[in-house]
């Protein structure tokens, strides 16, 4: 059987069904230990002083209610972290969006979400306006973030605390295989991933702990809060005691900066992050010695990139793999600190159920490769406008993997992603890792399935760098199959890549299509 995990997750411990009372409540017993650090402000605030500026920020939120849905268009900041506490926790609504959206995105988002306010800084505002000028907008009031903070509270804020099944935000995808989807989370499945981590810090397997932080731990919240995985994470790490330095936006000399000024121990961030720790110049200037675990998600990241980063910083301690989708939670595998496969996303955590099937729906044994499917407690509430999340509980990630004997998971390609030659299936994954590690002048690399009148498809490879054309066919007809072999490579300046480093394949296939 390919299931891998089947312990059963416990409610949170707690008389508050509200992500933000649970989450205040629990935290508050780090009582004066600092919370949140803001390098940019140098605003500070303490666990024993969350609940009180949460409470602030709601008094100052009129007409927020019950049901209002706010959709926000602000970077990473403190203050956000309050908005987010203080407006769900009276029953309203949050859709992050990401702040670099274009125009057309942002009407999309506006229009899907039925949006009653946008929340937004002064930065973006003009845009916003722009946008909220249309008449069919003309019923969205916009809140300036800065505007917000300096309102004078009111003396008292509802209190009527939201239903566990109450929508609290709607994250969009990425978008990797079509337009980006709504997805709901409610409190419940929000304090799922508190859950998760409360029962692997009290009853963490010997054999395969998982890692964890603790109130000695200084954690660089790098990864937007308009992504689940960025918001998600900063307060699993929360719960744990650390201390989160927050960031407004990337950037390579500041990101070092902080580290070394904030002697960070633990960072969040996504595979590009890492290739800059790896290659770029810079990072020998500053002095990283602090820094010991390294938590990377959002994408597949290659074993030879952890190698070379462990190299780099030679105290680095743990490079631990996180995959974790919206719609069915952001930890659903995590690799232990010890007993660690490279090429593997890690093991199930507490509550996940995986299997894997084959193209008939038929459970495969393990090592095989097939369609990977879970189950979880932290299971979105289902798209916008959809009732149910996923029929018979079993979410179908898209992905296609292999699960070995010791519970080790395996991410080997994407299904839609699979390029169809004459029957065969090919992994474009497969191919790029091969390219990358073993042919000069490769900076990065990616596979599409080209139409053949014949073939159906024939693998093309879009390369990044100054190889040998020749050199990579070639490379390519000595080490795969004849099936695999490429029909043809084009340089490029850049592979297109979601923030978090997947790669957009439509793009590519697209301008193949407009003659590219």
């Amino acid at each position: 059987m390919s299931v891998v995990s089947d312990i059963r997750l416990e409610k949170f411990p707690s008389k508050h069904v509200s992500f933000s009372r649970v989450f205040l409540d629990y935290s508050s017993s780090y009582r004066t230990k600092e919370a949140l650090i803001d390098p940019d402000t140098g605003e500070k605030l303490t666990f024993l002083e969350l609940p009180s500026a949460v409470a602030r920020v709601q008094r100052q939120l009129i007409g927020i209610k019950k049901g209002t849905v706010i959709a926000v268009v602000c970077g990473n900041s403190i203050s956000i972290l309050l908005v987010y506490l203080a407006t769900i926790d009276v029953g309203a609504i949050i859709v992050p969006v990401n702040p670099a959206s274009k125009r057309y995105e942002l009407e999309k988002y506006l229009d899907e979400c039925k949006v009653d306010y946008v929340l937004t800084e002064h930065e973006y505002a003009v845009k916003v306006a722009e946008i909220l000028a249309q008449p069919k907008f003309e019923a969205i009031f916009t809140i300036i973030l800065e505007d917000l903070l300096k309102r004078e509270p009111l003396a008292s804020a509802a209190s009527e605390e939201p239903n566990e099944e109450d929508t609290a935000f709607i994250f969009f995808s990425s978008g990797t295989t079509g337009p980006p989807k709504a997805i709901r989370h409610n409190h419940r499945t929000l304090l799922a991933h508190l859950s998760q981590i409360l029962f692997v810090r009290d009853r963490n397997s010997m054999k395969y702990p998982f890692p964890l932080v603790n109130e000695e731990d200084r954690v660089h919240g790098v990864l937007p809060y308009f992504h689940a995985g960025g918001l998600i994470t900063v307060f699993c790490m929360l719960i744990q005691g650390a201390t989160v330095v927050v960031n407004k936006k990337w950037n390579e000399e500041g990101f070092l900066r902080i580290l070394q000024g904030f002697q960070i121990t633990t960072i969040n961030v996504v595979p590009p992050i890492m290739d800059f720790l790896v290659k770029h110049p810079l990072v020998d200037s500053f002095e990283l010695k602090s820094l010991k675990t390294v938590f990377v998600g959002a994408a597949k990241c290659d074993e030879v990139l952890l190698r070379s980063l462990k190299r780099r910083l030679p105290n680095l301690e743990h490079v631990i793999q996180l995959y974790g989708l919206t719609e069915a939670g952001v930890l659903l595998f995590v690799t232990p600190v010890r007993n660690i496969h490279l090429s593997s996303v890690g093991r199930a955590m507490p509550g996940v159920h995986a299997k894997i099937l084959d193209e008939h729906g038929d459970l495969m044994k393990f090592g095989e490769v097939g369609r990977l499917v879970v189950k979880a407690p932290t299971y979105m509430q289902g798209y916008l406008g959809e009732h149910l999340a996923v029929p018979y509980g079993w979410f179908d990630t898209g992905d296609l993997a292999c699960i070995d004997d010791q519970g080790f998971v395996y991410i080997t390609g994407r299904t839609k992603d699979m390029i169809k030659v004459r029957g065969w299936q090919v992994n474009p994954f497969e191919i790029e890792e091969a390219i990358k590690a073993n042919v000069v002048g490769v900076k990065d690399c990616a596979v599409v399935g080209v139409d053949h009148d014949v073939d159906g498809q024939r693998p093309k490879a879009f390369i990044v760098g100054e190889p040998d054309v020749n050199e990579v066919i070639n490379f390519v007809k000595d080490t795969f199959t004849s099936y695999k072999h490429l029909c043809g490579v084009e340089i490029v300046d850049a592979i297109p890549r979601t923030p978090s480093g997947k790669i957009l394949r439509r793009e590519l296939v697209s301008s193949i299509g407009a003659g590219g």
